[in-house]
């Protein structure tokens, strides 16, 4: 059987989470990825759900670990014990 797997997460944007979750330390917290969680876009699911961010980001959510994306169709097997993912507001780009 495998270890855990343990990230902590960090969500920056004071809009993102109510003020209660912030008055909670929300922002700064540890998310257990369970086996079916094999995918980035799991990950991504998976946090959007889990802090009910439906309203502060319709758009969905970016990813990223040390300054680089972390495509969402990429294995969380390039995830290791301990490493921290920024969430952030996934915003769409209007090229006129």
């Amino acid at each position: 059987m495998e270890d855990p797997l343990r990230v902590r997460v960090v969500l920056d944007d004071r809009k993102m989470l109510t003020k209660s979750q912030r008055s909670e330390g929300l922002k700064h917290c540890w998310i257990l990825l369970r086996p079916e969680i094999a995918t980035i876009s799991d990950l991504a699911l998976l946090v959007y759900r889990s802090f009910n961010l439906q309203r502060s980001c319709p758009n969905g959510l970016l990813l990223s670990m040390d300054g680089f994306v972390l495509p969402p169709f990429e294995s969380t097997c390039v995830l290791k014990d301990k490493d921290t993912i920024r969430v952030e507001h996934y915003c769409i780009a209007l090229i006129f």
